[in-house]
């Protein structure tokens, strides 16, 4: 699991600055698209289909020119030899070339250069409609969305590079990106949001020339607009006054390739607008089928696992209604209904609604189809850039009999008569125990049912059976949740290891931070803290602040907010001046997170001491065989938590994007 680093402008923030103004994502909002300056009083409905209009097709080689439309002297010259993606719908067409001139081929100028993610062409448009006083109706705003996204979109391994920025994801890193790539555009925005598009080298060049009229300052800052060296190298000491001031003017007129100019041919290379992959979608092009019953399985961080199912039915003329039915891990129950609308054979996007809590009243949904049709992963979160969120997996529900394990599954070496609860769906009738297996040393004696869906296995683990993740299989099949083989939890730790969190709740909402303790065991080298170690499962822990000591009379922990002892999840303190802090200091600073647990595990006897004088053993050794005495422990654990200055950007912040 990833922390958030100490750099946190551009990591916690995905929107560009210049569409900083009014975002309400067609990832997140399938019902409220990109729309006019003037709100309207009637709410719009989710109407986008799930596959591209017959009129419009996918690989139509048609002009497409509606008469009317304005000509640019040399546009067709200038596209005559250079491929394009023809830009078919007569909405898109009618709105947009009031500035994109149409071209051979029934190109457009721009917009038929350009493959983008459905939020990134929903920023787009929200730009026209700024900037450009593009007019254009919510439902219209919803259709151009949509064909663009199917017909002008990425594709599914693409849009996997992409998934994190648009599933808001807080703890995430680009630290394996390019040095280069992070200096130029991290410094701004995710780099998920260059991960959102692909171009041909013309439009990458242009990407460049937008933010420089946007933004000036970043060709000296970002950009590192000093060309080739700016001068390095250059022994202008030699030089008389006039000869510097010519090769100035030189540099001016042409100032060499800056960092940018680099990351950019690179991103040409890398990401371009056409590839293999992209036009075999387009040859093989047919909607996938959704509607019908899906198995879901997730973690809520701070209520843990959980399981249900997701019943999604099509709508006519596009899109999709849906209800949730999720069965947490603490015995709570939830319904949720919402829409969806699916894009670009691939990605899902939707909300839901429940009046049930403490969860969210309205979650929204981004998920990403398989290759195979037959499963979506993905995240369920509150708000356009949320820490609160629930990790999901769907499986499609097949008419063959179906089994999981329950969540947090663990079984302990040796251990005769423990029981496991299987989550089964399809079952008529109790199986017979040898229909089970969870591998060597691990036997099923007996099945029993638990519940209408459920069933409970009696199981024996024999000593010395290899400790770490089995799975359980049940004929042919296999089940997607593993059980973990343990001798005794060792000890705790906490995830995040370094926790970020924001003041707000004045001018900014406040980004909360969430913990959850993880039991640990010391893995097969027999030590603690080494890189065998492995996740057992999550444990219930009482949660608390703690000083960090920076520096003398440190108090930060009165003022930078509250932890919840039993949910672990951290409320920062309010953003602005406090005056109950020496000179009316902001509620920032840092502290300790600390987990409690008290829990009755195998006491496993330490093992021998080495002696240091001996010749070094790598063998590894042979864990003891038990049974062990079971014993009362208190486990802690500690974590650093970080709480910065507010960051976020005001997305909601026009009437239309809250409806």
């Amino acid at each position: 699991m990833l922390a958030c680093r100490a750099k946190p402008a551009s990591e916690h923030s995905s929107a560009p600055q210049p569409d900083a103004g009014a975002i309400d994502t067609a990832a997140n909002a399938p019902e409220q698209v990109a729309a006019p300056p003037a709100p309207s009083s009637e709410a719009p409905v989710a109407a986008a289909p799930s596959a591209p209009r017959a009129q419009g097709g996918r690989r139509d080689d048609a002009t497409g020119e509606a008469s009317g439309e304005p000509k640019s002297p040399g546009e067709n010259a200038e596209a005559k030899d250079r491929p394009g993606i023809p830009v078919t719908d007569p909405l898109v067409r009618s709105k947009c070339t009031v500035c994109h001139y149409p071209q051979e081929g029934g190109k457009l100028s721009r917009i038929s250069y350009l493959r983008k993610t459905p939020e990134a062409w929903e920023l787009s448009l929200k730009r026209m409609v700024r900037l450009h006083q593009l007019q254009i109706t919510p439902d219209e705003a919803r259709e151009v969305v949509r064909y663009l996204s199917d017909n002008h979109g990425l594709t599914r391994g693409e849009a996997e590079l992409a998934l994190h920025e648009v599933e808001r994801r807080v703890h995430w890193s680009d630290a394996k990106e390019d040095k280069e790539l992070r200096d130029s555009c991290g410094d701004c925005h995710t780099l998920g949001r260059v991960a959102s598009e692909r171009r041909d080298a013309e439009e990458w060049k242009q990407l460049k020339a937008t933010h420089m009229a946007f933004f000036p300052l970043a060709r000296g800052q970002a950009f590192r607009g000093d060309g080739d060296g700016g001068g390095a190298g250059v022994d202008f000491a030699s030089m008389t006054e006039a000869e510097i001031d010519e090769w100035r003017e030189q540099r001016r007129r042409n100032p060499g390739k800056d960092q940018a100019d680099r990351v950019l041919e690179r991103l040409a290379k890398e990401r371009p607008l056409f590839t293999p992959e992209w036009s075999s979608v387009q040859a093989n092009w047919r909607p996938a089928p959704m509607e019908g019953l899906w198995i879901v399985s997730g973690h809520d961080v701070g209520r843990g696992d959980l399981r249900g199912t997701l019943e999604v039915t099509a709508q006519n003329g596009g899109g999709y209604t849906t209800r949730w039915s999720l069965n947490y891990e603490d015995g709570a129950s939830v319904e949720r209904t919402g829409k969806a609308v699916f894009y670009a054979g691939h990605s899902w996007r939707g909300r839901s609604q429940s009046s049930a809590g403490p969860q969210p009243a309205e979650l929204r949904e981004v998920l990403l189809l398989s290759e195979d049709w037959q499963s979506m992963r993905g995240r369920l979160f509150a708000g356009e850039y949320n820490e609160l969120g629930i990790d999901v997996q769907l499986e499609r529900a097949v008419s063959a009999p179906q089994v999981d394990c329950a969540p947090n599954a663990a079984l302990l070496v040796p251990g005769a008569g423990q029981t496991l609860e299987v989550l089964a769906r399809g079952l008529s009738n109790v199986p017979a125990a040898a229909e089970f297996s969870l591998g060597q040393g691990v036997s099923v004696r007996a099945v029993e049912r638990a519940g209408p869906e459920r069933l409970r296995l009696t199981v024996d683990v024999a000593p010395g059976a290899r400790q770490g993740a089995r799975v359980l299989t049940f004929g042919a099949q296999r089940a997607a949740t593993q059980v973990v083989v343990h001798d005794t939890l060792d000890y705790i730790k906490i995830t995040p290891e370094k926790g970020l969190a924001r003041i707000g709740g004045k001018l900014r909402p406040p980004q909360l931070e969430r913990f959850e303790a993880l039991g640990m065991n010391r893995g097969a080298d027999g030590e603690l803290y080494t890189a065998d170690d492995f996740f057992v499962k999550f444990v219930p822990a009482r949660w608390s602040l703690e000083e960090f000591p920076v520096r003398e009379d440190d108090d930060d922990v009165k003022f930078v907010g509250a932890i919840d002892a039993a949910s672990g999840t951290f409320t920062p303190g309010l953003d602005g001046p406090n005056p109950a802090r020496k000179w009316s200091n902001n509620n920032v600073g840092e502290v300790y997170v600390r987990a409690r647990v008290t829990l009755r595990v195998p006491q496993i006897p330490e093992p021998p001491k080495k002696d240091k004088k001996s010749k070094p053993d790598t063998s590894l050794p042979t864990p003891p065989a038990g049974p062990f005495e079971v014993v009362e422990k208190e486990f802690t654990a500690r974590a650093p938590l970080l709480v910065m200055v507010p960051i976020y950007v005001d997305w909601d912040r026009y009437v239309w994007d809250q409806r």
